[in-house]
């Protein structure tokens, strides 16, 4: 579900953070660690560093050397999308500078509406083995060090309980969000 001014926000690129990699534009509603300086985009929006874990993929925006990237790395995926893009233990993650836009522009449906819908496959997965191999944690260690000194995010970050979502939502407002570019 799209806030009410997606199609303004998504008509053009001239917001975007020159040395975005990624920018999420979803909130999944669960707690975040963020950037702690917000770089006011447009129309009310800031960009802020994602430095922690946060799922969702039903709305981001990719540059195209990360795309290429993407493609080339995850063509046997281990793991789901969201993790891949949004987990700081994940190289392709810590590889990449990523924004998170608040507030948030889109959110899947069945966080938002009164019909919950289906459950996203996150949701069905089994939880992540917590006897990982000696060598997997660290793996995954290493990664998320790297990830920190990366982005230069060992100390000036702060947890938010929520990304907040943008409202009303385009539904809700009876307003066309517009065409979104593809």
């Amino acid at each position: 579900m799209f806030s009410h001014d997606a199609g303004a926000m998504l008509a053009g690129d001239d917001w975007v953070p020159q040395d975005a990699d990624v920018v999420k534009l979803e909130t999944f509603f669960v707690p975040v660690r963020l950037g702690n300086r917000q770089v006011p985009v447009k129309n009310g929006y800031s960009a802020t560093r994602l430095v922690g874990q946060h799922m969702g993929t039903c709305g981001y925006i990719l540059s195209k050397k990360v795309a290429r990237r993407l493609l080339k790395s995850t063509r046997r995926l281990k793991a789901t999308v969201d993790f891949v893009l949004f987990s700081p233990t994940e190289m392709t993650t810590a590889r990449s500078t990523t924004y998170q836009l608040m507030p948030a522009l889109c959110a899947q449906a069945q966080f938002v509406s009164e019909d919950r819908g289906p459950s996203t496959l996150i949701q069905f997965a089994p939880p992540p083995p917590r006897n990982k191999r000696v060598i997997d944690r660290i793996k995954a260690e290493a990664t998320r060090a790297f990830a920190h000194l990366r982005n230069r995010s060992f100390f000036a970050t702060l947890k938010v309980d929520a990304v907040p979502l943008r409202f009303p939502l385009a539904m809700q407002a009876n307003i066309d969000p517009g065409p979104i570019p593809a």
